[in-house]
């Protein structure tokens, strides 16, 4: 495999990895569209819900965005198949990729677009129901911004060389020299940090969208702070500028120093790769390496690289920027290589960027690719539609001004080199700095070693916290199962999505009981929301097994993921369907990762309680001594009871959480474990956020005939009623104990009779249902004090 062709095989899968982190969010998107939907969800009700129809017409943009992503997902196999596999020539490629990118970047705003109309309706959709669907992305990422933070703080703290740093709850850094960091991810394509002042305290860093499913781009917001760092004085970076000025001002160079505006990239680029090294190189390739190739090449008609017809110099310009940049870090990593560990297929892809580059500057016709068919280079391209003039002067503005740059440096290496060795050396005395940097370079080696094999599959959902959680907590050592990916989905029930159902009229008298609004809602999740899951061709098991669960919410899943999925999955997964309309429930999600499993994946469970429970924990810190003092204090605390228990602990993406599962106790054994867990005494390591219980599959098939069997714990039912005038038909129950009007979003509270099961509470839902009575509706169980 040549150089070049690792390092395009690299770019193309970072596009179908893009699309696919876009469908999902797309999907999200829908869902939410969905939710503000009548159940018409036709075009014909502006006048009677002026919200539905604006949904509706949403709906229709998804699902034209949708088949875009299939569009563009062929148009990838046809350039990946044309230009890498058949041998083809560089400019081909880097037109089609651009071409590419600019088409992903604008599915990306339109969906910033429908997004800013969803967080509207939010805001004017006062608690009909609780909670609403989370209308950000489809999980929280506040816990993977808080990686980011400590990293980038800790850079802060290195090169301003001071120690008297503090955090504040908006992921946020101040120090005396009043730097303040402030992390958030949008609805963009790239990195960006902006300062509203000109005094600059206060550094805002967009994230893209893809932040957390495509880490190995991270490095580049590295280069974004360095912008910040670079101005001020006590910095390395502040100092190398003044040398490189100094050299700028002297003799021949006063003419050539007025032009050049670029000396702040590449100094920030010195920046991040002094702190991250060749990971940071191989990103930055990834981004700039086509810039501006399709404004100056590509015809929308043809799809292929055509005539130029005039010139562009403001063409020029944008590509010589990101030109300039590769060109000189690449010339600067080449100085310190000797120093440099890097792994085989890394030095291939930085070596594939230099051929690029050489291409790119080359005026020698048969200097060609032998690797490439037809690879002339870009000068002869240029040349054939009289434009020779122009490309040499691009040409030479490119290398004079980098090796003026570079000649300065070198001059200079002697002092430069102390300045370096010196921000190095605090450098490695920064265990969070080395453990980011280990990271980064193990997260591009797995990346680039997958893509050098025969099957290509690509890292998915929790490489990045992974490795980071690995290096960091004491729970990981030894632990065979630590790792391991999960999504925990909370399903919440439309009643008024269930209009035609007829479910106590039914006419199988044996199944009246077996014949529920739950039972309807776990097959339509397994239909609809199993759906919009990534498949494995060689596996067709259900992904999905919703159980019934307690509480604002009426179902959940815990579905294992994959740590990685073949190339055939995703060219599958991005094929456009139609999805379904008006479903019955909506949801929200946790993305978790396995700590600890005291049952050490063995299968065989020795509980046999009706009862099962996630007790989210909410850290007082996020930092691993922190969750590792919780992990220890929850562990005591559990052995320490009078009865068996199984467990598994998971750290979440988004809050500042531990979720705690237990499978198959007693109601009583549950609220015992709660009670045990949050005493006092461990209130300044982590104290309670919200516990669900549920039933496990094992004992869904009898749930109907569950009871409590404890005078001490009781069922509860929170109803929000549509009218007020059939109050008669909403308490003649006879299993209703106490009925009692409420105030805030619910119009009912019940307390259902001791011995009343599960089954017969749904035989009641099922009622409401039927006679159109209730638009929402809330088990509980409760314990009488």
């Amino acid at each position: 495999m040549t150089n070049s062709k690792l390092l395009y095989k690299s770019m193309y899968i970072l596009q179908k990895e893009k699309l696919l982190v876009i469908k999902k969010e797309l999907l999200h998107l829908f869902h939410i569209t969905d939710f503000y939907q009548n159940n018409n969800g036709t075009d014909n009700n502006l006048a009677q819900d002026q919200r539905s129809y604006i949904s509706y017409l949403m709906h229709n943009d998804i699902n034209e965005l949708l088949k875009r992503i299939e569009e563009l997902n062929k148009d990838i196999n046809e350039y990946q198949s044309r230009f890498i596999d058949r041998k083809s020539d560089h400019l081909s490629f880097l037109v089609m990729y651009r071409v590419i990118n600019e088409d992903i970047s604008d599915i990306i705003k339109y969906m910033n677009i429908i997004q800013n109309k969803l967080i509207q309706f939010q805001t004017e959709h006062f608690n009909q129901y609780l909670p609403i669907p989370n209308i950000n992305k489809r999980y929280s990422g506040k816990g993977f911004l808080d990686y980011l933070k400590d990293f980038h703080v800790s850079i802060l703290e290195t090169t301003l060389k001071k120690r008297n740093i503090f955090f504040n709850i908006f992921n946020s850094v101040k120090s005396e020299y009043e730097i303040k960091l402030i992390f958030y991810w949008g609805y963009r394509d790239s990195f960006v940090a902006q300062s509203i002042s000109n005094e600059e305290k206060t550094v805002y860093i967009t994230i893209p969208y893809w932040n957390y499913e495509i880490p190995f781009m991270l490095p580049i917001i590295t280069h974004e702070l360095g912008h910040k760092i670079i101005k001020i004085k006590n910095s390395f970076i502040y100092k190398i500028k003044e040398i490189i000025e100094k050299g700028l001002s002297k003799g021949n160079n006063k003419n050539l120093v007025r032009e050049i505006k670029i000396l702040d990239e590449i100094l920030s680029d010195l920046f991040a790769y002094v702190y991250i090294g060749e990971s940071y190189i191989v990103a930055m390739a990834h981004e700039n390496l086509a810039l501006e190739y399709d404004s100056q090449f590509y015809s929308q008609n043809s799809k292929e690289p055509v005539s130029i017809k005039e010139i562009d110099l403001n063409y020029f310009v944008k590509l010589k920027r990101g030109l300039q940049r590769l060109y000189v870090i690449i010339e600067l990593h080449s100085m310190f290589e000797a120093k440099n560990k890097d792994s085989e297929n890394t030095k291939k892809v930085i070596k594939g960027v230099k051929d690029i580059l050489d291409w790119t500057l080359s005026e020698d016709d048969k200097d060609k690719d032998k690797n490439h068919e037809g690879s002339t280079n870009l000068y002869s391209t240029y040349r054939n539609y009289g434009l020779e003039k122009e490309y040499k002067e691009f040409k030479e503005d490119i290398l004079n001004e980098s090796k003026l740059i570079l000649d300065i440096i070198k001059n200079n290496y002697k002092q430069i080199s102390k300045i370096l060795k010196g921000e190095l050396k605090l450098l490695s005395n920064n265990k969070a700095i080395k453990k980011y940097k280990k990271v980064y370079k193990e997260i591009l080696e797995d990346r680039l070693k997958k893509l050098n094999g025969n099957e290509i599959t690509i890292n998915f959902k929790n490489h990045f916290r992974k490795k980071i959680l690995k290096e960091d907590l004491k729970v990981s050592k030894n632990n065979k199962n630590f790792g391991k990916p999960y999504e925990l989905v909370l399903f919440k029930t439309r009643l008024d999505r269930h209009n035609n159902t007829k479910f106590n009229k039914s006419n199988n008298e044996d199944n009246k009981q077996k014949i529920d609004y739950l039972t309807s809602l776990k097959s339509e999740i397994k239909n609809s929301y199993d759906s919009i899951l990534i498949k494995d061709d060689k596996n067709n098991e259900e992904h999905i097994k919703p159980n019934i669960s307690f509480g604002y919410f009426n179902m959940l899943a815990l579905i294992e993921k994959k740590d990685s999925i073949s190339l055939s999955d995703v060219n599958r997964y991005l094929k456009f369907k139609n999805l379904s309309k008006s479903v019955k429930y909506y949801y929200i999600k946790y993305v978790l990762i396995l700590l600890l499993d005291s049952n050490n994946g063995n299968d065989e469970k020795e509980q046999n309680g009706q009862f099962s429970v996630f007790i989210n924990i909410s850290l007082k810190r996020n930092d691993s001594k922190n969750t590792d003092d919780a992990i220890e204090k929850i562990n005591k605390r559990l052995k320490e009871l009078d009865f068996k228990i199984e467990y598994k602990i998971y750290k979440s993406l988004g809050p500042k959480e531990i979720v705690l599962q237990i499978e198959k106790q007693t109601i009583e054994n549950i609220f015992k474990i709660k009670e045990s867990i949050f005493l006092n005494k461990n209130k300044e390591v982590f104290s309670r956020s919200h516990t669900i219980i549920y039933i496990d599959e094992d004992n869904y098939d009898n749930y109907h005939n569950i009871k409590l069997n404890d005078e001490n714990f009781y069922f509860t039912t929170k109803l929000r009623a549509k009218i007020y005038s059939d109050r008669d038909k909403i308490k003649s129950y006879d299993k209703i104990d106490i009925i009692s009007l409420t105030t805030g979003v619910n119009d009912y509270y019940i307390k259902w009779k001791n011995e009343t099961s599960i089954g017969e509470i749904m035989k009641y839902y099922n009622t409401l249902i039927d006679d159109k009575l209730a638009s929402d509706s809330q088990t509980f169980i409760e314990k009488k004090l």
